[in-house]
């Protein structure tokens, strides 16, 4: 395990406006009461961390 290698760690870059992809719905067919905007940028960072995301 000493000389096993590290994994390669890529690197992201967020540029958080708050537009589409932070918007929320009733649910992901409503299209009539969506609101972009949201969520915070740190939130979807979160999510994104999160096993399975």
């Amino acid at each position: 395990m000493a000389n096993s290698p590290l994994p390669e760690l890529r690197r992201v870059v967020v540029l958080g406006t708050g537009g589409t992809i932070a918007g929320r719905a009733a649910s992901s067919g409503d299209n009539i009461g969506y609101t972009a905007g949201q969520v915070g940028v740190a939130d979807l960072l979160a999510a994104s961390r999160r096993p399975g995301a």
